[in-house]
């Protein structure tokens, strides 16, 4: 059983929560089943826990997989907070709409062929993504 940090109250004097869409890099400790939703327990490269909900079954199935297996890319949508530690999901306000599996091992070329893969994403545009890549980086 993992260690979960306190709830945190969402709510801030100084800056409201924003909703949006995102990205949550993190390895699964713990899945959570509580009526129709699943809640996964996330710890971040940064050691910053956090809890998301899953409501699609099958996503929240094929999630499951992960658990304490390595780390994924999780697209979520809901409401974010500003605390000491950066930009957070609320506390189990942050809803999973996909993932993917990181490859730790993986080189640039297949991490840009990942990229454009996905649909409505920049990548896609470009004839040549690494050199882009390169050049953005001020490489030779």
């Amino acid at each position: 059983m993992a260690a979960h940090l306190a709830p945190s109250t969402c709510a801030s004097e100084y800056m409201p929560p924003v909703r949006l869409k995102s990205e949550v890099r993190g390895f699964i400790t713990e899945r959570d089943e509580t009526g129709d939703s699943s809640y996964l327990y996330v710890r971040d490269y940064r050691h910053r826990d956090m809890k998301l909900r899953v409501r699609e079954p099958a996503l929240a199935h094929d999630i499951t997989r992960h658990v304490n297996e390595g780390m994924l890319s999780m697209q979520v949508e809901g409401y974010w907070e500003r605390t000491e530690d950066g930009w957070l999901p609320c506390y189990g306000e942050c809803e999973v709409r996909s993932f993917i599996a990181l490859d730790m091992n993986s080189s640039l070329a297949d991490s840009l062929d990942l990229l454009t893969s996905v649909a409505a994403e920049g990548w896609n545009a470009l004839d040549d993504p690494i050199a882009v890549w390169k050049d953005i980086r001020g490489c030779e």
